[in-house]
């Protein structure tokens, strides 16, 4: 749960604005899911901001454009592997452009470049298991691990879809993506998708 605040206005073709929010979620952080061994409940707060804006390059060229980055912070609570996270940051983007092809009288080409969210920074405490103690008591030492990927993934894509007959909606998406999860690669990784939709 959590809350957003956005102001926007229009400027000449286009349509920008401003967003601030806060979210807070439960058993995990950034969309992961933090359990068993690792902690037994978690509950992580996240400040964001970002910016938007949506309008035309031309006469034929419309565009979609978002920006954000977060700051997030963690507490574990119970037993488990994970003290804390702490000071991460994380940033998104994404900008497309498209324009209409006149294959079919509502049809139109798309092709952009985004970032999924990614952790550019941050801080974890971490219990790393030992030897066992006369009696069988466990030991422990606190390790502190700096969170920071080793890659920056990047996605390229090109599409294409259509209105057909006023009751059929496909489309094609051809993605070509470099660094996948955000871990380093020499290698890209291609894929395609397609979909159909009626409207009764």
């Amino acid at each position: 749960h959590g809350f957003v605040a956005e102001y926007g206005a229009e400027l000449g073709s286009s349509y920008s604005s401003a967003f601030i929010g806060v979210s807070n979620e439960a058993d995990g952080f950034l969309q992961t899911s933090i359990n068993g061994a690792f902690a037994e409940s978690s509950e992580a707060n996240t400040t964001f901001l970002g910016v938007s804006s949506f309008g035309w390059l031309d006469k034929t060229w419309s565009y979609n454009a978002i920006g954000s980055w977060g700051l997030t912070s963690m507490k574990t609570g119970g037993l488990g592997l994970l003290n804390d996270v702490s000071d991460v940051s994380s940033s998104s983007f994404a900008f497309e452009v498209a324009r209409p092809v006149g294959l079919s009288e509502e049809d139109s080409i798309h092709i952009g470049f985004s970032q999924p969210l990614r952790v550019e920074s941050g801080n974890a405490s971490l219990k790393v298991p030992g030897l066992y103690k006369e009696g069988g008591e466990l030991q422990y030492t606190n390790a502190e691990i700096g969170l920071s990927p080793s890659g920056r993934q990047i996605d390229f894509s090109v599409g294409y879809q259509a209105k057909l007959k006023q009751k059929f909606n496909v489309g094609v998406r051809l993605v070509i993506s470099d660094d996948v999860g955000h871990v380093r690669s020499n290698s890209v990784e291609n894929s395609a998708m397609a979909f159909l939709k009626f409207a009764l």
